[in-house]
């Protein structure tokens, strides 16, 4: 996984209950990403489990 310095984050794509999208760009290769800010403040332990699971499966 990159570090968010790594990237420019460009605009909001969508939004959903467990945080935002937003289109980026890598600065160093100029590439578009997807990048998905999760708030974990207030979850469940169940909605952090969810979200380990969404996480390992995307790599």
């Amino acid at each position: 996984m990159g570090s968010v310095d790594k990237y420019h984050v460009i605009e909001l794509v969508g939004e959903g209950s467990f945080g935002k999208v937003y289109k980026g760009r890598r600065k160093y290769t100029g590439q578009t990403v997807a990048m998905k800010f999760i708030m974990k403040h207030g979850k469940t332990e169940k909605d952090i489990h969810n979200l380990r699971q969404e996480i390992e499966f995307a790599y």
